[in-house]
């Protein structure tokens, strides 16, 4: 009876520690998956804040396009 219970025992330090591994390795694929989340928000606001950059820049070429147009049709309308 003895030797019974020390077994069941064995076991359920053995099963214990091998929850406390797999709670371990969610820790680390929790940590891995939140860091890899950031980078990816890092990255959606590198590229939202570059296409602001190229949008304004567009936007400032086409006015002057636009000014220079309309200066050479006042200066060339006959």
């Amino acid at each position: 009876m003895f030797q019974a219970a020390e077994e069941r025992y064995s076991r359920e330090v053995v099963a214990h520690a091998e929850s406390i591994k797999a709670v371990e390795d969610l820790r680390r694929q929790l940590g891995a998956a939140q860091e890899a989340g950031r980078s990816g928000s890092t990255a959606a606001e590198t590229a939202q804040a570059k296409l602001a950059a190229s949008e304004m820049s567009w936007k400032q070429q086409r006015e002057a396009l636009e000014k220079e147009v309309s200066d050479l049709n006042a200066r060339y309308a006959l």
